[in-house]
């Protein structure tokens, strides 16, 4: 089972803040959540490294 605990979809609208790097013509969906055994489709896991400045 898996609990999300966040769920984000691509938003298709123009980009106002041109310092933001963003892809155009790209759908990404993208979740955070708990799981006690690996999810049954392709996934990936990655590790968030920490943002000094």
């Amino acid at each position: 089972m898996l609990a999300t605990v966040c769920h984000h979809r691509t938003e298709h609208a123009e980009n106002d803040f041109p310092a933001l790097p963003v892809r155009t013509g790209e759908d990404v969906r993208v979740w955070f959540g708990r799981a006690e055994q690996a999810p049954p489709w392709p996934h990936q896991r990655l590790r968030l490294e920490p943002v000094t400045g």
